[in-house]
């Protein structure tokens, strides 16, 4: 009862306020490449580490010792992809290039 009190005296505000947030740059947001980085990222991290700690659990940490390995040989491949970008000077243009046409 007390949410629908609460909806009949805010519902029309509640609406014009939001109305007053949405304006043409929200529905062109997909013109950007990365544009799904402002989207779902905590639901999606949450689900991921939730599917990681299932194996661990499921598996009674069987495999632990190769996600561990794979984490840390995925890290090291990041980390010598980003110094080889950064050694031939070819980060600095990627991080130029222009996402939005």
């Amino acid at each position: 009862m007390a949410t629908w009190i609460l909806l009949h005296f805010f519902l029309i505000w509640l609406s014009n306020l939001e109305a007053s947030y949405i304006d043409d740059r929200t529905w062109q947001r997909q013109a950007s490449a990365l544009y799904w980085m402002d989207s779902d990222w905590i639901q999606t991290l949450a689900a991921g580490l939730g599917i990681v700690l299932f194996e661990l659990w499921d598996g009674r940490f069987r495999h632990c010792g190769k996600m561990f390995l794979i984490a840390g040989a995925s890290a090291l491949i990041g980390w010598l992809l980003q110094l080889l970008l950064t050694s031939t000077g070819l980060l600095q243009h990627l991080l130029a290039w222009p996402l939005v046409q």
